[in-house]
């Protein structure tokens, strides 16, 4: 019996080149939250975490993850986008992370420390610390002052920006550096034995973890928790095949899936489907994984029977 995908009404619930904020469509890494637990009461708050993977594997899905309370009560985390800050000025950087850290407070009940922009315009650095950083223990009390920075690959440059970056990395490290109740995670794209430590100084000594790919359990779970359309056990399989079980190529390859599903009005979706897609829609270049490499490698079968309903 064929089983009718869902009402081509709603929205497509698969997020291309975006990470997951929500709960309903991010799977699995608890592994990852308890190391990060973890690591984060060690001493050393100038040692940062860093999430390191290919793109689109999920870093930045877990650090909204984190943002939203994952870690528990125990943790105030505070998001930063690298990318919007490494061309800034060192009165704007230090405004930039006084914005995000009063944001992040607030939220928790903490009103004060409060700084005034106007007060970094002559001497930043004095200003900040007169008036806003030397008072974050006494405000966050037993609680850790997590920072998120996202993108870290925006301060590592083997150009003309070199120096520059170099500065920048410096000035992180100086302003956590002096705080014990603070601790920095950071996400790297690429494996970090691949980089110069020069490159990462002075955060060359990190703890680092790899972002690993979805096993086939929590690939097959994805495609459940969407509900986009009805998942057979030979067609989840031949999914994480194609994909390696990289979240952002399952995201996408499904995305499609769906607007097909969609416009055609199909009652269910097959492996021929999706050969057809990658066939016609798709590139090579679209994709993190060898995904057209293991294409060649399965042959296509209409699955009999669906594993949900």
């Amino acid at each position: 019996m064929l089983v009718k995908m869902r009402d081509p009404a709603l929205s497509n619930p698969f997020v291309v080149g975006e990470p997951i904020s929500g709960d309903s469509l991010f799977i699995g890494r608890q592994a990852i939250f308890n190391w990060l637990l973890e690591q984060s009461k060690i001493d050393g708050g100038s040692t940062p975490l860093i999430l390191a993977g290919m793109p689109g594997i999920g870093k930045s899905s877990i650090l909204k993850q984190v943002m939203s309370g994952r870690l528990g009560e125990g943790i105030i985390p505070t998001y930063v986008d690298l990318i919007d800050l490494s061309s800034e000025s060192l009165s704007s950087f230090l405004w930039s992370i006084a914005k995000s850290t009063m944001r992040s407070l607030e939220l928790h009940g903490i009103q004060e420390p409060a700084l005034e922009k106007r007060l970094l315009v002559l001497r930043p650095w004095q200003a900040f610390n007169q008036h806003f950083w030397q008072y974050i223990p006494q405000a966050i009390g037993e609680r850790l002052l997590l920072f998120a920075f996202d993108n870290y690959n925006a301060l590592i440059s083997y150009g003309r920006d070199y120096d520059n970056l170099a500065a920048f990395r410096q000035r992180l490290f100086s302003l956590f550096d002096s705080q014990d109740n603070v601790r920095i995670l950071l996400t790297l794209t690429g494996r970090i034995e691949a980089f110069d430590p020069i490159s990462l100084a002075p955060f060359q000594n990190a703890r680092y973890l790899r972002v690993p790919a979805f096993t086939l359990d929590e690939a097959t779970e994805l495609l459940r928790q969407a509900g986009s359309f009805p998942i057979f056990s030979d067609l989840s399989a031949y999914i994480y095949e194609l994909t390696g079980g990289h979240p952002g190529d399952i995201q996408r390859l499904c995305h499609t899936l769906h607007e097909q599903g969609r416009v055609h009005k199909l009652r269910q979706i097959t492996i021929a489907d999706i050969v057809f897609n990658l066939d016609n829609y798709f590139q090579p270049r679209d994709f993190v994984t060898a995904i057209y490499r293991r294409k060649s490698e399965h042959s296509i079968q209409v699955p009999e029977r669906p594993i949900s309903d």
